[in-house]
């Protein structure tokens, strides 16, 4: 076989692209672990420290019978927000459609 010239750069860029696979394997392989579960967090607050905010939930459900009470206590002060809030700049036919819309929601 004989050497040619224009082939050597080529060969000279997977010889280091081999040399890296082989000098830094466990990087490529490295898998974050995730956080520790912290007493009291909620699932959101959890996902956010480990996932990221451009994380895909939308089939994550999590229902809980505890945080029933308290997610209800939340939602309830959401909606009174909507009715009266002042910077909120909707009829109050719009208030209301946006008030039932936001009970129709799961609580959990």
């Amino acid at each position: 076989m004989k050497l040619q010239p224009r082939r050597v750069p080529y060969a000279l860029a997977v010889g280091i692209v081999c040399w890296v696979a082989l000098v830094y394997p466990a990087q490529a392989q490295t898998v974050a672990q995730p956080a520790a579960i912290v007493p009291g967090e909620r699932l959101s607050d959890w996902l956010l420290r480990n996932a990221g905010p451009n994380a895909d939930t939308t089939a994550l459900h999590w229902q809980v019978q505890a945080e029933r009470a308290s997610q209800g206590q939340l939602r309830q002060a959401v909606v009174q927000g909507v009715l009266q809030s002042p910077a909120i700049t909707l009829s109050a036919a719009a208030r209301a459609q946006l008030s039932e819309w936001l009970l129709a929601f799961p609580l959990t």
